[in-house]
């Protein structure tokens, strides 16, 4: 059976993503692509995990979204569904440590109102929209 087409997408995303920061080398941090969590009896999967000394990490979930495909009404939804924001607490409640969170989309809607909107939700919650069109990694 063929993987649906949203999927293919969502990994092919994901390697352009991975391509762009390019393999870790081994230094004083670590730099992890789908690091496995596990909090409150479920288990997620982050996609990229920096962890730069005891009490610091970054984590950043790489999303395939295509706003202008969402409907109005589920924007919100679509923003909650994200992982990444269900994960922070573990890092900041049960493990102590300070948190630099991000989502990384392929690039920003067409509408200047309906990207606002998605950064003002997601800053609502501490956690920054980047657009992988104007990040100038490839």
């Amino acid at each position: 059976m063929a993987e649906p087409k949203r999927l293919r997408d969502g990994k092919r995303f994901q390697e352009r993503v991975c391509n762009a920061f390019g393999v870790p080398q081994p230094s004083e941090y670590a730099a992890v692509f789908e690091h496995g969590i596990s909090h409150k009896q479920r288990f997620g999967r982050i996609d990229i995990f920096l962890h730069d000394d005891a009490d610091f990490v970054a984590v950043f979930e790489i999303k395939a979204t295509d706003w202008d495909r969402i409907k109005p009404r589920n924007v919100t939804k679509n923003l909650w569904s994200h992982q990444l924001l269900r994960y922070i607490d573990k890092f900041v409640e049960s493990d102590n440590l300070s948190v630099t969170p991000g989502i990384i989309y392929p690039s920003a809607p067409k509408s200047q109102d309906l990207r606002n909107r998605i950064e003002t939700y997601l800053l609502s919650y501490g956690v920054p929209a980047y657009w992988f069109d104007k990040l100038d990694l490839e």
